[in-house]
């Protein structure tokens, strides 16, 4: 006899199944934006750790600045009024990212102050921050911006000689600062300006020397988010009627590349693999529908087979199962007593013992030489429990049954019988 291998409801749900499955397959890249990384620093726009910029991001998200970030292998943003953002970034990756970086009409830098130690056991978070030194701060400041100018650390000023943002910014006891003769100072002091800007042609460079003032640990400091927000409104020209352009950060001078990818390795790359597992999961499928049968062939039942031999064994396997063999075995002993007291018409209203007596008696006299009050007795005696006892119970049993036969049946029978 053969069979289909799943009928018609299990294959509409397993088509379901499939069905959701490349759906979601389809959907995920959707919510799959992060980018691959190549020895990124830890001092970007992704990076939750103390030193990064992802509270910074996240904020101006939710004020609903028009933000996205620059991976590496994408055009530098030339349109009108955007903004490149350039968060600390190592001077070491100009030439990897490309001089066009330097011709974006309007940049806003920050320099490198900190290097984070990462947290072994936990990855993202740094384990210390230990301060770059002021070298670093200096070149990267000459190569994105100045041909000229040094950076310089101080106590943090108890006041600002310029302040054209008019939000005072706070931080620790050491500030970044910057002296060139170039730069027009917005937000400074005597000894150097926090922010700066510089004119060149068309071309505006603005230069946050310290970035204390903006990444995850320092942007919940005083008025410091307010201060953000105000250097972001200067910088893209915002005032009554006048909304600034795109902010674009720049995260190809952290290590941040776009993937690439070929179309037999895309096909092989999450979550374009699922699409792929489930075309061969959904052929495997329709060959098993199409298919008469798969497997050892079923047994076919014996013509004319009224059931009754299957019932008595799936019975007794269920009664095995359960463990009742031992009272099974009890029981059936003296149910044959019964039987054969009932079809030698014994006398009425005798007990188990007095029953077997009786019969032992007819036994005698017909030259059956077992006992079956002896055999009630052993089977008494026999205890519970055991393998060794359910064998003997089985064996007991098994001449109750061969005792019966003798006694229902004449001499000759019982002959062949034995």
């Amino acid at each position: 006899m053969s069979v289909a291998p799943f009928s018609r409801s299990a294959l509409l749900v397993l088509f379901s199944c499939a069905f959701l499955l490349f759906a979601l397959s389809v959907l995920l890249p959707a919510y799959d934006t992060a980018p691959r990384a190549v020895s990124a620093s830890m001092t970007n726009s992704y990076n939750a750790s103390a030193v990064g910029h992802a509270v910074l991001y996240e904020m101006l998200r939710r004020l609903d600045f028009p933000l996205s970030r620059r991976l590496g292998g994408q055009p530098v943003p030339r349109g009108r009024g955007a903004l490149l953002v350039l968060a600390e970034p190592d001077s070491g990756m100009l030439a990897e990212s490309g001089a066009e970086l330097l011709s974006s009409p309007c940049r806003l830098l920050i320099l490198p102050k900190w290097r984070g130690v990462e947290d072994e056991k936990h990855p993202g978070r740094i384990a210390e921050a230990e301060p770059l030194p002021v070298e670093t701060a200096a070149r990267t400041y000459l190569t994105f911006a100045d041909g000229a100018g040094t950076v310089v650390r101080t106590l943090w000023p108890s006041a600002w000689a310029v302040n054209e943002l008019g939000v005072t910014p706070a931080g620790g006891e050491v500030i970044q600062l910057v002296r060139s003769a170039k730069m027009r100072p917005v937000v400074g002091t005597k000894a150097g300006m926090l922010v700066g800007e510089l004119r060149e042609g068309e071309s505006r460079v603005w230069v946050l020397s310290d970035p204390d003032v903006l990444s995850n640990h320092g942007l919940v400091r005083g008025d410091n988010a307010a201060f953000v927000i105000a250097l972001l409104a200067a910088i893209r020209g915002e005032g009554p009627g006048r909304a600034g352009g795109p902010v674009v950060f720049d995260e190809s001078l952290h290590g941040f590349r776009q993937p690439e990818e070929t179309s037999l390795r895309l096909l092989f790359s999450f979550p374009f693999s699922l699409v792929v597992l489930l075309i061969c999961a959904s052929g495997a499928l329709l060959a098993l529908a199409g298919a008469r049968r798969f497997g050892v062939p079923q047994r076919a039942i014996p013509a004319g087979s009224s059931g009754t031999e299957e019932l008595i064994a799936n019975s007794a396997r269920m009664l095995d199962y359960a463990g009742y063999q031992d009272m099974t075995l009890r029981r059936y002993a003296r149910m044959t007593l019964r039987a054969a007291g009932h079809a030698l018409h014994a006398p009425p209203g005798l007990d188990e013992r007095a029953l077997a007596v009786w019969l032992d008696r007819i036994g005698r006299a017909r030259g059956v030489e077992a006992s079956c009050a002896e055999m009630l007795s052993e089977i008494d005696r026999t205890p519970s429990g055991g393998r060794r006892a359910l064998e003997r119970l089985f064996t007991l049993a098994g001449n109750m049954h061969q005792w019966k036969e003798e006694m229902l049946h004449d001499a000759g029978t019982r002959g062949q019988a034995r």
